[in-house]
């Protein structure tokens, strides 16, 4: 039931922010003056890019492992909380400008993609739907549409919001297997 409650939130974004994310985000990077590649924070923050950007390594099919959907989502709900507690801590510092936060979901998803999952649709859907929020609320942020004073909120709100939807896949699955289980 909860799962109802997050679509009015997520369409609601998507009708409020006008960017289209089905394309690839825009990033500006330059090499660094010394010739050297270092690997730095500014990398793998939110500025270079959105966290759940890549979509390819899932692929649907009805040849899927619950028990693996459910702990993929588990896993993508915990970093997803981990960075909405990173910026609830850049909050409390007074900082506003979450886009330089390194993200633990964008990692995640960074490594995982190096490999295909077999995922079944309802999985691919709400990956997609958080997809959309969650790169359109950093999008705005590269913009400017959101105020500076509340980007951190907006952007601890949408990590929170992508964590309760991965916690409710999560739980779906575990229930699936173990119904499979007891068969």
């Amino acid at each position: 039931m909860k799962r109802m409650s997050l679509y009015p939130f997520w369409m609601g974004m998507a009708l409020i922010l006008t960017q289209c994310v089905s394309s690839q985000p825009t990033t500006t990077s330059s090499p660094p003056a010394n010739g050297r590649v270092a690997r730095t924070t500014a990398e793998h923050g939110l500025e270079n890019g959105c966290p759940l950007d890549k979509l390819t390594w899932l692929v649907v099919s009805k040849e899927y492992s619950d028990g693996d959907l459910a702990a993929l989502a588990g896993r993508l709900s915990e970093a997803a909380r981990n960075d909405a507690e990173k910026l609830k801590e850049m909050t409390a510092r007074g900082e506003s400008t979450p886009l330089e936060m390194s993200s633990n979901l964008k990692d995640l998803v960074e490594a995982t993609s190096q490999t295909k999952m077999q995922v079944d649709d309802s999985f691919y859907k709400e990956y997609i739907n958080n997809r959309m929020a969650i790169c359109s609320i950093l999008d705005a942020l590269r913009k400017g549409s959101i105020k500076k004073d509340e980007s951190v909120k907006a952007t601890e709100s949408a990590f929170r919001k992508v964590a309760e939807s991965f916690d409710e896949l999560s739980v779906t699955h575990k229930n699936k297997a173990a119904k499979k289980i007891n068969k």
